[in-house]
């Protein structure tokens, strides 16, 4: 379902295309900071995290810090914004899809 807008609208199909744009933009910059190996190493360990309830956070956490080293541990929050967006994103892309005849 498309969210609301502030004035009581459904919010429009261009809406969820500037916040796919958002986070590809995101995505672009984290590459091209820690380079696609590393980056995407990291985002696929935060989401498994995020999907296994039973995964101890905590220590996983700590795995992500080490992958990241001390270059890049200050890019642990935008990459944790960007799985939890990515997320919520297709979470609710899938469920407008699904009326979509």
């Amino acid at each position: 379902m498309f969210p609301d807008t502030s004035d009581g609208e459904i919010a429009s199909e261009c809406e969820y295309d500037s916040v796919f744009n958002h986070l590809e933009e995101l995505r672009l910059h984290l590459e091209q900071e820690m380079g696609f190996e590393k980056f995407f190493e990291v985002y696929e360990k935060v989401k498994a995290i995020h999907e296994d309830e039973d995964e101890n956070i905590e220590i996983c956490s700590t795995i992500v810090q080490n992958i990241l080293g001390s270059e890049h541990q200050h890019l642990y929050a935008k990459i944790l914004h960007l799985v939890m967006a990515d997320g919520a994103y297709q979470e609710g892309k899938i469920s407008s899809d699904a009326f979509v005849f």
